[in-house]
């Protein structure tokens, strides 16, 4: 009988650690669904990634609810158990001991799995040279898990063992890092490593705020989030993400002292310590260079072996492209965009470029963007795995019923849908939201 790796105490540890102190433990630890053994654990998790994806608050009473709704409270042992979890931990002070419990088991459940599978197949095979191949290709996959993918050639062979460990976890719709907005995630599963995506609008449109919107959700998901500012300095960005985040008038915040209120200082002084705690990486170095931008992802990626890393550019036009095609714009950014979709394939990771678009938007009379008003497009609608554009119909016409609201025109999807989503946006905050909690607090 084969041993199987878990360690419930250690589970119910972390679980009771959330619901004891949701903020400060969330701040802490990388909660994963897929890395609990115990069924009604991975539930309740998937509970509690729902809860922070959709920016609500993890507790008694909103983890109930939720699992209310999607009929699964009885399957967690219902209330009672969700009760004794909040009550079982006296302190978090251990969390991080526990959660390196959980996930060491987790690690050592996903390599038994494969060699389970190495053993029954060698159960059926006689020939030597199979037998050579298999423990060949087993030892490969084991040694590669987590890594960086290497170049060269993968056997197939290897591909099905991932595949159907991959297809033995649960992950619901989003299979990414999520965005933060319901109807997005539904459309692109999340942000998945390995993709070029480029979100592409006329000034005015919000595609920096959109992009720091995305990037605060990803960080507070748990990803490691660097961003790349080619034309706004690190302070402006932070005042941006801390007006969204905190609610409070960007204006009022480069005014400074005279046009905050004690409720602002507040917000301003509560949301800093939450976005300290979260891996955002600004970076506002002028004149930064592809080959720069794939050194600095690189060694990210050798520091962070495991973690989930999501790179913002802002914006794509701005990057300074190889000498030899000066004078040739358009083929100075098909090798930009080619480098940025090897560089995200190479170091499992996601790449989202903005872009500015032609002016020949403004001649249309519906002026909704499409992918031949990328700027200098050269090969970006080939290497881009999605491309999604910006529009506020309001921008040109005030008396627009759309009032406020952005569409995000999702134009390409390699493996998925094409559509439009509409979102909410308030200005003064630079904040998107889902239209369904559009009117929040003011």
């Amino acid at each position: 009988m084969i041993e199987s790796f878990y360690n419930l105490d250690a589970e119910r540890s972390v679980l009771g650690a959330v619901l004891l102190e949701p903020v400060e433990v969330l701040e802490q630890i990388d909660l994963n669904h897929s890395d609990f053994y115990e069924e009604q654990h991975r539930y309740i998790v998937k509970a509690m990634q729902s809860l922070i994806t959709a920016n609500q608050p993890v507790d008694l009473v909103t983890l109930t609810t939720w699992l209310a709704e999607h009929k699964l409270i009885e399957k967690v042992g219902g209330v009672s158990y969700l009760s004794d979890l909040a009550g079982s931990v006296p302190t978090i002070q251990n969390v991080k001991f526990y959660e390196g419990i959980v996930k060491k088991n987790a690690k050592k459940r996903k390599y038994q799995k494969t060699l389970q599978r190495l053993q029954d197949r060698l159960h059926e095979i006689d020939d030597e040279d199979e037998i050579d191949n298999l423990i060949s290709s087993g030892i490969t996959v084991l040694t590669n898990t987590g890594n960086p993918k290497d170049s060269g050639f993968t056997h197939i062979k290897e591909v099905l063992i991932d595949v159907l460990n991959n297809a033995e976890i649960e992950r619901g719709e989003v299979v990414g890092i999520p965005s933060g907005f319901s109807e997005l995630d539904r459309m692109l599963s999340g942000f998945k490593p390995g993709d070029l995506v480029i979100v592409g609008a006329r000034p005015s449109m919000g595609k920096t705020a959109f992009a720091l919107n995305l990037t605060t959700r990803a960080a507070q998901y748990g990803a490691l989030v660097p961003f790349y500012s080619l034309e706004m300095i690190n302070r402006s960005l932070g005042q941006r993400i801390l007006s969204s985040e905190a609610q409070v008038n960007s204006r009022n915040i480069k005014i400074g002292t005279t046009a905050l209120t004690t409720e602002n200082w507040s917000r301003l002084f509560n949301e800093a310590g939450l976005l300290s705690n979260t891996d955002i990486l600004l970076n506002d170095k002028s004149g930064v260079t592809v080959h720069t931008i794939r050194k600095d992802l690189t060694k990210l990626r050798k520091e962070h072996p495991d973690r989930e890393i999501l790179c913002f550019i802002d914006y794509l036009q701005l990057i300074s492209g190889d000498k030899k095609h000066r004078g040739n714009r358009t083929q100075e950014i098909s090798e930009i965009s080619r480098a940025l979709k090897t560089t995200a394939l190479d170091l499992n990771l996601t790449i989202v470029a903005l872009s500015q678009l032609n002016r020949a938007v403004e001649q249309r009379q519906d002026k909704r963007p499409g992918m031949s008003d990328i700027r200098e497009s050269g090969s970006i609608e080939q290497d881009a795995d999605v491309i999604a554009f910006l529009y506020r119909d309001d921008y040109y016409d005030k008396q627009s019923e759309n009032k406020n609201i952005v569409e995000c025109i999702i134009s390409k999807q390699r493996d998925g849908a094409v559509g439009t989503v509409q979102l909410a946006f308030v200005k003064e905050y630079g904040r998107f939201l889902n239209l369904e909690t559009r009117y929040e607090k003011q």
